[in-house]
């Protein structure tokens, strides 16, 4: 694998830095330093190099282990390391990232091998090294011990993105990008309060900064509101192709033709499952038959999008998961689901999440409770903050 001699001497500084740190109390044991998430030579490559930028990595990324721990002091260290980071995308990237891919879209580009005409990496503002607790957590100390800007402005110095993509707040964009001067505002999207997408230059480089949402960037806005904003922001740059259409409506039509066969599946046993409660202390029980009968009525009253798309995520999962979570990966996917970010939506997924089919008139279960079944896989939802199991 070939790399510059300039970018090998930066990663060589990660690496340092990363080995002198490794042990600090709240430094994730074992891990390397993310210098950038994505294939770096199909970034060279692309006809506009674009690069999305955070705060520093998820601690997540190792405890579900998308990355090899290489030996940071072996004779290869370096290109050990190059290897993995290119691979980050290729086999379960962290769905956070799909935030980033709703603004990507617009502009032919993606962190995924063959989606986009031009391939964007990722990388992070303070820190390469993920951190226990996440940055915000950290105090004011270990950050100034942790933190690397010096580093970062290196590192996107040799990437020289034409385009970069941007979602932390006002303090961090005045620390890192003061040069960048305002071309573009759209503020309150369609009546969101505070949700924003503004444009920035800084000589013929172009950085997009979106309002960040509990960590979700550029929560709050739907792929449709995302492209709209960027076609207002570009319709006079002929340097910079706005994608203008979508598989959008073709995912959304292929879900709806799936949900007959879904819920035939669902049906295709008559046996009643025994399920204990999350307390354990009680138990009740629904046919398979009654239940897909329930969630079929459901489906008649409601727009049944909604609950295609629960039934979707929650069999791709296969995990436990809280009801929030289920919501936010309806939102983070709408070029899969096609459900919009507002409170109608929101209102329809918890509803859709906690019907049931009818119960043992005898159990002891709270009326609130829901079984999922797909599969014969269970799923309990009480409350958005209580897992389904």
């Amino acid at each position: 694998m070939s790399i510059s001699n300039e970018l090998t001497n930066v990663l060589q500084e990660y690496i340092s830095d990363f080995l002198k740190k490794r042990n600090f109390s709240y430094v994730v044991k074992p891990s390397i330093p993310i210098v950038w998430f994505g294939d770096i030579e199909e970034y060279n490559e692309s006809p506009k190099k674009v690069v999305t930028v955070g705060i520093n990595p998820s601690l997540s990324e190792f405890e579900k282990k998308r990355f090899n721990i290489v030996d940071l002091e072996c004779e290869n260290a370096v290109d050990e390391l190059v290897n993995t980071l290119n691979l980050y995308f290729k086999d379960n990237p962290y769905d956070w990232f799909n935030n980033f891919e709703k603004v990507l879209s617009t502009l032919d580009a993606s962190y995924y091998e063959k989606k986009a005409t031009n391939t964007a990496i990722h990388i992070d503002i303070y820190s390469a090294i993920a951190t226990n607790p996440i940055w915000r957590y950290l105090s004011d100390g270990e950050k100034k011990d942790i933190q690397r800007t010096d580093l970062f402005k290196k590192l996107l110095n040799l990437l020289d993105p034409d385009i970069i993509v941007f979602s932390v707040n006002n303090d961090i964009f005045k620390d890192v990008f003061s040069d960048f001067k305002l071309e573009k505002s759209e503020d309150n999207i369609n009546d969101k309060k505070g949700i924003f997408i503004r444009k920035y230059k800084n000589g013929t480089q172009i950085l997009i900064w979106g309002r960040n949402m509990q960590g979700q960037p550029f929560g709050g806005l739907s792929n449709q509101e995302i492209r709209e904003t960027m076609e207002q922001f570009f319709h006079k740059d002929n340097s910079i192709n706005i994608v203008k259409t979508s598989n959008e409506n073709k995912n959304k039509n292929e879900f709806k033709r799936n949900f007959n066969a879904e819920t035939d599946i669902l049906s295709s046993t008559s046996k009643t499952l025994s399920v204990e409660k999350i307390s354990g202390t009680s138990e009740w029980s629904a046919s398979i038959d009654s239940y897909v009968a329930g969630l079929k009525g459901y489906a008649t009253q409601k727009n049944k999008e909604y609950l295609v798309a629960v039934l979707d995520i929650l069999r791709t999962e296969n995990r436990p998961m809280t009801a929030m979570e289920v919501k936010n990966k309806c939102f983070n996917n709408y070029n899969k689901y096609g459900i919009k970010d507002d409170e109608d939506s929101r209102k329809n997924i918890y509803e859709c999440l906690y019907q049931h089919a009818d119960c043992n008139k005898n159990s002891n279960a709270k009326t609130q409770s829901m079984l999922f079944v797909r599969d014969n896989l269970k799923y309990y939802a009480f409350d958005p903050n209580v897992k389904l199991w």
